[in-house]
């Protein structure tokens, strides 16, 4: 049929009030057969229709559906971007076929064509607005490695769109779209977190960082304790525990040093986690430092990370309500701890600020019933004297006070 001839057919049965008569059965027919035109003019124009007509006749709407699809991967742009829109509208008036258009679409994120990845986009944050519960559902489903999955172009494929689906995520929610359609403690929410959250074992360390910091940690859901949060705690500790083993393996063979280069991330989240956003339990953290502020691991990493990970204990102490027994195992060490930042030279502001927020912790613990061990005091004191600066805020003195104070009757 001539694309004038089908627009004389639209035109007037889209004026026939019997929705389901043969007269506008036959124009979705003549749709659908439209689409495999050679004319491209021919082809917008029953894209453009196919939504007004697909409803009505539900038998023909897997027909309808899959001639919207092949627009969608036609070989002229004007062409796919009304096979977009179609699936926009289709969406809008069904929502049935919510999930199986999202899916298609997050597919075409892979267009060349900047133009055509703006309209995707934009298409996908519609289909927020219809169902975002459903929609995100998707979008997790390919953050998600298979677990099957062998073949190295195919996979290749899965890592590349993965890349794309979290920069649509990122992008909408730091412009405020993702909020919009996903309210805190919905199921919107609740599908978002889960899916990102059972994805973290399975990716490499880049797409972790990239979902733990630019998506959960600016989520409303980590400001209360929640179990998710427990749950993503959990996760967190996991990866933050296969990166230090790997660390730990690889030995610098020229100065005898083992780098955090893979943990050190972890530690600033799970310090955000545990002790900013008060996620999960505090004693896994204490528990997850222990190997690590150990005197064979800790001699051995250099002395910026050892400055990391004394600040990250420092603060966790500073959050401790409790002295649970991984605490006290910890707190033993400390005269190792004072020995190693000694070496870091404390006349320098970040090793002395480490060394003052350790001095401020042990308070804190001591406040809590913590009897301070002699051979603590007398490292602390030691410091004091090497660089009298350390205790300008009286926390040396403090210790002191503290250690002959009638309170501390137990530890």
């Amino acid at each position: 049929m001539e694309e004038r001839e089908l627009q004389v057919l639209v035109r007037r049965t889209k004026t026939i009030s019997d929705k389901t008569g043969s007269s506008r059965r036959s124009a979705l027919k003549q749709l659908v057969q439209a689409t495999r035109s050679s004319n491209a003019s021919l082809k917008i124009f029953a894209a453009n229709n196919i939504p007004d007509f697909f409803q009505d006749f539900p038998e023909a709407e897997e027909d309808a559906i899959n001639a919207v699809y092949d627009l969608c991967e036609d070989q002229m742009s004007p062409v796919r971007m009304a096979g977009y829109n179609a699936l926009v509208q289709m969406s809008r008036l069904e929502k049935k076929w919510v999930k199986r258009n999202a899916d298609v679409l997050v597919q075409l994120l892979q267009s060349d064509d900047p133009n055509e990845v703006a309209m995707v986009r934009k298409a996908l944050v519609d289909h927020l607005q219809f169902d975002s519960r459903v929609t995100l559902g998707v979008l997790c489903d390919q953050v998600v490695p298979p677990d099957d999955l062998a073949d190295p172009e195919e996979l290749a494929m899965r890592n590349s769109l993965r890349t794309l689906v979290l920069s649509f995520v990122i992008g909408e929610l730091k412009k405020g779209q993702l909020i919009r359609y996903m309210a805190p403690g919905s199921e919107a929410e609740d599908t978002l977190v889960n899916g990102l959250i059972s994805a973290i074992p399975k990716l490499d360390e880049t797409d972790t960082q990239v979902i733990l910091k630019d998506i959960l940690m600016q989520l409303q859901f980590l400001d209360t304790p929640c179990p998710r949060g427990a749950t993503l705690s959990q996760s967190v500790l996991q990866r933050a525990k296969s990166a230090l083993f790997d660390d730990h393996m690889n030995l610098d063979a020229q100065n005898g040093t083992r780098s955090l280069n893979k943990t050190r991330p972890y530690l600033d989240m799970l310090s955000v986690i545990l002790i900013s956003k008060r996620q999960g339990n505090l004693e896994d953290l204490f528990n997850f430092y222990t190997p690590i502020l150990g005197k064979t691991v800790l001699s051995s990493i250099s002395t910026e990370d050892q400055l990391i990970v004394l600040r990250h204990f420092a603060e966790a102490l500073h959050a401790c309500k409790s002295n649970p027994p991984s605490v006290i195992r910890l707190l033993n060490l400390t005269p190792f701890f004072f020995e190693c930042l000694s070496k870091a030279n404390l006349t320098q502001v970040i090793p002395q600020k480490v060394c003052v927020l350790l001095l401020r912790g042990l308070l804190l613990v001591a406040d809590n019933g913590w009897v301070i061990p002699p051979q603590v005091l007398h490292s602390a004191q030691s410091l004091g004297r090497i660089v009298p600066s350390l205790d300008q805020g009286g926390d040396i003195h403090e210790l002191i006070r503290v250690r002959k104070g009638p309170h501390c009757l137990h530890g």
